[in-house]
């Protein structure tokens, strides 16, 4: 019979030899997690009179092309991927743009926009919305302990949030503070563009520890701002820039954030308290 602290010291062995098993087999999240973004792509089937349409819709395609080699994890798509125009060519158009977006090798994120609201409303198939409503919160399964929070800033009317949402935003907030998430808002419009501004403003004010940042498009330019001390970065529109597919790429480190700016988007750097 074999010695007891032999048997001991054999098992020992076998659970770190387990361990160090086990531990091989989990492959470490990579440093930094990426995200792509690109926001206001605003295609229309045709010739505009003062907007490069089919350059915007060939450089949305050079972009897809571009993330296709990327390491992101994941699409944020910040709204008005078309511009209004008929209820029908709205829907065709949307619906073409999402097709090439669902081509990419990674979930892709929808944020309502303005100009693409009324169609996203109308599409039977809201893929990638939240179940019932076009405002949304899920904990991205690649940054543990972050927490991404999708908002409309078209939901009551052209450019507001509307109370159901404030409420629904604050009570979501508050969650993420009990669990010690960190929050990401992704919103088409920025606070300062907003019907309901003030309130925003104050719940930015309230939750300001645990919102990390507001990352927007909207304003077509690309501008910075710090709202009630929160990072607010506004993208620059593929629209806009004909010449250059536009686009960013949000890294996220154990210490910091990033923005990437690809073409005509500037880059950013924020800490990590």
């Amino acid at each position: 019979m074999m010695p007891r602290f032999k048997t001991f010291s054999l098992i020992a062995a076998l659970m770190l030899l387990a361990c160090i098993a086990s531990s091989k087999s989990e492959p470490l999240p990579k440093v930094p997690v990426s995200v792509a973004l690109m926001a206001d792509v605003q295609y229309r089937t045709g010739i505009g009179t003062y907007r490069n349409y089919p350059a915007s819709l060939a450089n949305f395609r050079i972009i897809i092309n571009e993330l296709r080699g990327s390491e992101a994890v994941m699409t944020v798509e910040l709204g008005d991927l078309i511009e209004d125009s008929s209820q029908e060519q709205e829907n065709l158009d949307y619906a073409m743009l999402d097709e090439e977006l669902r081509t990419l090798p990674m979930p892709v994120r929808h944020v309502p926009g303005n100009n693409d609201i009324a169609a996203i409303r109308r599409l039977q198939e809201l893929r990638g919305f939240g179940a019932n409503n076009l405002y949304y919160s899920f904990a991205p399964k690649d940054i543990p302990g972050w927490l991404f929070v999708v908002l409309n800033t078209s939901e009551v009317g052209d450019v507001r949030m509307g109370n159901a949402q404030l409420f629904w935003l604050d009570q979501t907030l508050e969650q993420a503070n009990a669990r010690k998430q960190k929050v990401m808002i992704f919103a088409h419009a920025p606070p300062r563009c907003l019907g309901d501004a003030t309130q925003v403003n104050a719940l930015l004010s309230k939750h300001r520890k645990v919102i990390i940042g507001w990352i927007a498009g909207h304003t077509h330019a690309g501008e910075f701002h710090q709202v009630e001390g929160v990072p607010e970065v506004e993208l620059s529109a593929v629209l806009e820039n004909p010449e250059k597919p536009t686009y960013a790429i949000l890294k996220i480190y154990p210490d910091h954030w990033e923005i990437e700016g690809h073409g005509a988007q500037k880059s950013y750097r924020f800490p990590l308290n």
